[in-house]
């Protein structure tokens, strides 16, 4: 342990940020105050002033282009757990390895997002059958955690689009009935074995077909999926005036 000139102790390892080095590693060189550079090597200094100090997380952070999110929204990993992101083969294992001990699963920086609360959720598969528990947005992501809170915006989104539907996944905590639809079809297939007479499950001719009988706006879910087939519902948006004449 040494001191600067101001009496700050400063430890055997020590990082800190310096304006024009980056990430700098400071120590007692024989009693005197001094930085490593990747650049330059060993500097003298005679005192912190105009460092900031920050821990080697961080460092590593900027080095390897890292980035963290603390709690998983992703169905099926434990929510209280933190993870970092980023392209493991170009981190060596003893750097990865202190990540890990201090709390952080490893998890490749192009299979997640990381929503504007913090946590993250998949964008690419893991298993058969997986849907994203989220939605990208104008360059922003958000998770099914928070689009559950407060989905009418998004369900609007969807309405009067036959390519565009709610995901199995964001079904299971957004109910369409929940916010002002009523359910007209879950029977619908869309696949090799079409069954819908004059439809065949073709989304756009159901959409046409709703609207002639009831004009309105609809919206489209997906309900399952098989290996060669898609399982949809539609949903009609109660206007305010039905709403006032059940009321």
């Amino acid at each position: 342990m040494c001191e600067d000139t101001e009496g700050k102790p400063v430890s055997p390892q020590q990082w800190f940020y310096a304006k024009g080095y980056g990430h700098v590693f400071v120590c007692n060189v024989a009693g005197q105050l001094a930085m490593h550079t990747d650049r330059k090597g060993w500097i003298k200094i005679d005192s912190l002033e105009g460092l900031t100090e920050v821990s080697y997380l961080e460092v590593l952070e900027e080095k390897y282009y890292l980035r963290s999110f603390y709690g998983y929204a992703e169905p099926g990993y434990d929510e209280d757990k933190n993870a970092m992101l980023g392209d493991w083969n170009n981190v060596p294992d003893s750097d990865a390895k202190y990540i890990e001990e201090l709390g952080f699963e490893l998890e490749w920086e192009d299979e997640w997002l990381v929503c504007e609360c913090g946590k993250g959720f998949r964008c690419s598969p893991n298993s058969y059958g997986w849907e994203m528990y989220g939605i990208i947005d104008d360059g922003s992501c958000v998770c099914g955690d928070c689009l559950k809170e407060s989905p009418e915006e998004y369900l609007e989104s969807l309405e009067d689009k036959p390519r565009r539907a709610l995901t199995c996944a964001l079904l299971n905590v957004i109910d369409p009935e929940d916010w002002g639809y009523e359910l007209v079809n879950d029977q619908y297939e869309n696949g090799w074995n079409g069954w819908h007479e004059g439809t065949d499950g073709d989304p756009e001719k159901i959409l046409a077909a709703e609207k002639a009988k009831r004009p309105s706006h609809y919206l489209f879910a997906i309900t399952g999926q098989g290996q060669f087939q898609i399982d949809f519902a539609i949903y009609r948006k109660i206007d305010v005036d039905e709403e006032d004449d059940d009321a």
